[in-house]
């Protein structure tokens, strides 16, 4: 289209703007230009037949514009507002990658001060990325964002659906409370009427109890509300609930309020409970359980915010609730169960089991909705394998034959919805008592121990991924420490593996000998390399003085929770 830019004699069409301006353009190049230009001039429309275009909604300057992009490709623009206007025109007109241009130079131009029209305005003309880019820009600036006199001067419906979502940045809860407030006496008078509306997307139970006592039920809006006050009165009485309370949150908290946490536990009843937080390599002892000790645990499991603690003695497990920070027996404990050891976990949408009973094996599935445990389907004919849960699938990789010991390398998966076996393709290693997790369409596994008929059994230092698009493993970072038994999280995108029996060699004899460790190692993609994040602090956890060694013995899970649950726990230091 380029060699037709500035050939005014040859032009066959007149465009006329608003204010009465012609241009002169190319009928072949408008064609191609966009679907405007294309339905206007290939039928037998006025437009087509007089040769004559007339815009009405377009400025003189805009047109100049426009023209400029359509025969170079290429427009300079100058100002958030000639922006926003070229976007408009560029809607109107069919022009998408000029409306793109446009979207671009306001993302490059945002501010605090303009986000808010700026979100506004790509709502209004589709501009997908652009709506994107201004969401993440004002969700992660909120507090600041809602300051200027964009927010300020919104009508009540925009101020409810920003306050609303479960995606804006703020320091604490209470900071909600503090822009509605702002935003109503910005114009009281007329805004008041608004107040019980929009104090109800407060999370009161994520705010702390002196902050309504002091700032929130003393304020007349509420006072003078029978809703508002009767919401603060029912915060203030599940936070101040009995300790024999089973009432869960009646407010989930907003996602920035929330950390992801690794719960660790020691397998043989020897340590405290703990929560582990990777990105500060703080420490939180959990309250001790009502028995003191947790039994010979078999696995750690969150489902729902809640942490399970599956012992070998199933009718013993219990669950413990971040929120509630109280201990209580697991669900299905008061079942009459027809096992009690020798099971395997899961979790997806309910709680897996793998039972060993007799000769064979079968899955035990607990459903929470129902509260109740039945078995589903046959298992496979395997021991010590790795399960890992993902979405309606659970994988079973690697293990042992029954009666002979011989560590497999075969994987296989099973549908819970369709009932449904399916083999996958098979380890690079085959191992048994190996630890693994899904992390975005993957599957990881680490250590385990591997066992033939031919030559001593040795633990396996090696780790693999699964893609499940190509369906094959991969070697990564094999450099960790040889683990049996041990624990593999996802924390933020990050693996962790911990816990476990890892093998040391004796500095007397120089033979191997298994000692427990403390280490926790974290895996980064960048260098393909496992490296020792933190130490748990196993002298702090320690709930008998027997330190023998199995005292480090522990497994973990990762769990999502409020941030306001950390002040209701004892922070305790890393091992010496």
């Amino acid at each position: 289209m380029n060699q037709f830019y500035g050939d005014q004699i040859s032009c066959d069409i007149t465009l006329v703007v608003k204010d009465g301006e012609q241009f002169q353009a190319h009928r072949k190049v408008l064609l191609q230009a966009s679907p405007f230009f294309e339905k206007l001039l290939s039928s037998d429309m006025k437009e087509s037949n007089e040769r004559v275009i007339r815009l009405q909604t377009i400025t003189q300057s805009q047109m100049a514009d426009i023209l400029q992009f359509i025969y170079n490709g290429s427009v300079q623009i100058t100002s958030q507002e000639n922006a926003e206007k070229l976007i408009e025109a560029a809607d109107f007109l069919l022009l998408s990658n000029l409306k793109t241009i446009a979207s671009k130079f306001l993302e490059q131009h945002m501010t605090t001060e303009t986000c808010i029209s700026m979100n506004y305005l790509a709502e209004q003309y589709s501009c997908e990325e652009l709506v994107a880019s201004t969401r993440k820009f004002i969700n992660s600036n909120f507090t600041t964002v809602t300051a200027s006199k964009e927010f300020l001067n919104l009508p009540s419906s925009v101020v409810d659906k920003w306050i609303s979502s479960d995606d804006i940045v703020i320091d604490a809860e209470e900071s909600i409370f503090e822009i509605i407030i702002r935003w109503i006496n910005y114009n009281k008078s007329e805004r008041s009427g608004k107040f019980s509306e929009l104090f109800s997307h407060v999370r009161l139970t994520c705010v702390s109890r002196d902050y309504l006592l002091s700032h929130v039920v003393t304020i007349d809006l509420v006072k003078e509300n029978a809703d508002c006050l009767s919401s603060v009165t029912g915060a203030l009485e599940w936070l101040d609930r009995p300790t024999d309370c089973d009432v869960p949150r009646p407010h989930s908290p907003r996602k920035a309020l929330t950390l992801n946490v690794i719960v660790i536990a020691g397998c043989r009843g020897k340590l405290q409970p703990c929560i582990y937080l990777p990105a500060t390599d703080e420490w939180y002892l959990l309250p001790a359980a009502e028995s003191q000790r947790l039994f010979a645990i078999n696995h750690i499991v969150s489902c729902r915010g809640k942490v399970f603690f599956i012992t070998n003695d199933i009718a013993r497990s219990q669950c413990y609730d971040p929120d509630l920070n109280r201990w209580s027996p697991a669900p299905w404990t008061a079942d009459n169960l027809p096992f009690s050891a020798g099971t395997r976990l899961a979790a997806g949408d309910g709680i897996y089991f793998a039972v060993e009973q007799s000769s064979s094996i079968s899955l035990w599935t607990y459903n929470l909705d129902s509260n109740s445990l039945t078995p589903s389907h046959n298992w496979v004919e395997r021991a010590q394998f790795c399960a890992v849960a993902e979405d309606n699938y659970i994988y079973v990789i690697g293990g042992t034959v029954k009666n002979t010991g011989v560590s497999v390398s075969e994987c296989t998966r099973f549908d819970t919805e369709e009932n449904k076996w399916q083999k996958i393709a098979p380890l690079n290693e085959a191992r048994h008592d190996a630890f693994g997790v899904c992390k975005n369409e993957k599957i990881f596994i680490a250590g385990g121990f591997l066992t033939d008929e031919e030559e001593d059994p040795d633990y396996v230092r090696t780790c693999e991924v699964y893609n499940k698009l190509t369906d094959e493993w991969q070697f990564i970072g094999g450099k960790t420490l040889r683990r049996l038994f041990g624990s593999m999280v996802l924390v933020d995108e990050t693996l962790y593996v911990l816990g476990g029996d890892p093998e040391r060699l004796c500095p007397c004899t120089k033979s191997r000998e298994n000692y427990p460790s403390d280490k926790v190692e974290c895996y980064s993609p960048e260098s393909d390399e496992w490296k020792v994040k933190g130490t748990v602090p196993v002298n702090n956890l320690m709930i008998s003085e027997n330190t023998d060694r199995l005292r480090s013995y522990f497994q973990a899970c990762s769990l999502r929770v409020f941030k306001g649950v950390l002040t209701n726990l004892e922070a305790i230091a890393e091992s010496d």
